[in-house]
């Protein structure tokens, strides 16, 4: 498929809105501030390049079911062009591949080095890999790796000398009570299940935070 024209922009806006989470027309029309009809006739064309999913949740507006919209598939369009090689070229991505895509988009050219090593070596571990975060200090960045798999704390915090020095590199059960804003932090990878578990628990700080503000006030 030659997506290069197809995926010009309008159509990769609302891509990316949808990539965020499952939107409906009205929702992607608001945020493009453009109409509905406009946005409809751009998911058709999207649907049938097969981009996107539609999903009819129930009633919405006098009986009208509401549609939702959703990335269908995770793929990466590859471009390449060097001396004496060139492709472009649509591949499918699994968790791994899509956490290597994130690292290479990194500025820091150290901080790729260290976080390509690591994930190579917990590859074949991956499956039991909950989250990698990744957060920015006043000096360094802190590398957190949530999994209860004992085994992916023995590989990670092994045989990294110098590069601990710059980079905090550290292992938790994503049951611990490890309290990480979603704003504060970058996600390399996180599984569905954590990524709802997490936003649960920042959700329940706020409403604490709000009730310790009301009581005070």
């Amino acid at each position: 498929m030659e997506l290069d024209s197809f995926l010009a922009s309008p159509r990769w806006e609302i891509l990316k809105i949808i990539s965020e989470r499952p939107s409906s027309p009205i929702e992607i029309a608001e945020k493009t501030k453009t109409t509905i009809s406009f946005i409809s006739q751009q998911l058709k064309l999207l649907e049938a390049a097969q981009l996107v999913s539609k999903e009819k949740t129930g009633a919405f507006e006098k009986g009208k079911p509401r549609n939702l919209f959703s990335i269908s598939k995770d793929f990466f369009y590859l471009t390449i062009l060097t001396n004496g090689f060139s492709e472009k070229k649509l591949l499918s991505l699994g968790n791994y591949q899509k956490s290597m895509l994130k690292v290479w988009s990194l500025d820091d050219l150290n901080l790729q080095s260290f976080l390509e090593d690591i994930l190579f070596k917990i590859k074949n571990n991956f499956d039991s890999i909950d989250a990698i975060c990744l957060k920015k200090l006043k000096e360094g960045y802190s590398i957190i790796i949530f999994s209860e798999n004992k085994k992916i704390n023995t590989l990670v915090q092994n045989g990294y000398g110098n590069y601990r020095k710059k980079f905090n590199l550290e292992c938790f059960s994503h049951l611990d009570s490890i309290k990480l804003k979603l704003n504060s932090i970058k996600f390399i990878y996180q599984s569905e299940n954590f990524l709802k578990y997490f936003k649960e628990l920042n959700v329940s700080e706020k409403e604490e935070s709000s009730e310790f503000q009301a009581s005070k006030a």
